[in-house]
């Protein structure tokens, strides 16, 4: 027989239990472009009607507070770190 190693790590455990215990995840497509995903209470809606906005267009770095933007981006130094 062929000697096989182990793995480096170990295999998931509770999965399923976890997966039992989230809210289920509707997806609705209406059409090829447009999607509603409905998570509990949430919804996202990805409409590319809507995508042409000047809104959505907008900078978010401009809109958020610089407190904010330095927390993230403290945040994100450390993840990348961590790569």
């Amino acid at each position: 027989m062929a000697d096989i190693d182990k793995g480096l790590y170990a295999a998931p455990v509770g999965v399923e239990e976890m997966a039992e215990s989230e809210e289920a995840i509707e997806i609705e497509i209406e059409d090829p472009e447009k999607v509603t995903i409905g998570i509990g209470d949430n919804e996202i809606v990805i409409d590319p009607d809507r995508m042409d906005d000047d809104e959505f267009s907008e900078n978010l770095a401009e809109e958020l507070d610089e407190q904010y933007l330095a927390e993230l981006s403290s945040d994100y130094s450390k993840i990348s770190l961590m790569i």
